[in-house]
């Protein structure tokens, strides 16, 4: 359980092969960091992360893949209000599933914060977002920052709000 403050709770995974987190609960801790590094260049592999019981409010990816293979970070069960972070990852595809309550309504948004992500090859760096969110906000800071594709039920957005003072592409 966190404290007064800002808590996080940091994960480092060397991936070698897939591997799942099933669950864990947490109280009163804000961030959740998880930084990944390639344990198998030459096999694609996936981290799938249980976040049903976390209190996080942002769930922050790190780290460097194979661009012949990248890796993915599942996230689950994500609940309303969780922003996703990506700082300083390369060739990583990560996949945003919220809880339904938090994109069942006619006004719900999702939160985007990027900084220094990197692609080394076309379609090496995706992020990839539950459906059913009206607004995107975006924000690009700090250094520049390559995503190959935002991809999900993205057509049911109706507004997209992208700031920051580092370039996007």
């Amino acid at each position: 359980a966190g404290g007064d403050g800002t808590d996080t709770l940091s994960v480092a995974v060397n991936l070698t092969a897939n591997t799942a987190l099933a669950g864990f609960t947490t109280t009163a801790v804000e961030n959740l960091s998880i930084n990944m590094t390639e344990g198998d260049a030459a096999t694609a592999e996936t981290l799938t992360v249980n976040a049903l019981n976390s209190s996080a409010s942002k769930v922050t990816v790190t780290g460097l893949s194979s661009t012949t293979a990248e890796d993915t970070v599942t996230l689950n069960n994500l609940a309303s209000g969780t922003t996703i972070e990506m700082s300083n990852a390369t060739d990583l595809d990560v996949n945003a599933n919220y809880v339904t309550a938090a994109s069942s309504g006619t006004a719900d948004s999702v939160s985007i914060a990027l900084s220094g992500v990197s692609s080394t090859a076309d379609n090496d760096t995706t992020l990839k977002v539950s459906a059913g969110f009206e607004t995107y906000n975006i924000s690009s800071t700090g250094s520049a920052s390559t995503l190959d594709g935002l991809t999900g039920a993205t057509a049911s957005a109706t507004t997209w709000n992208v700031t920051g003072d580092a370039n996007l592409t």
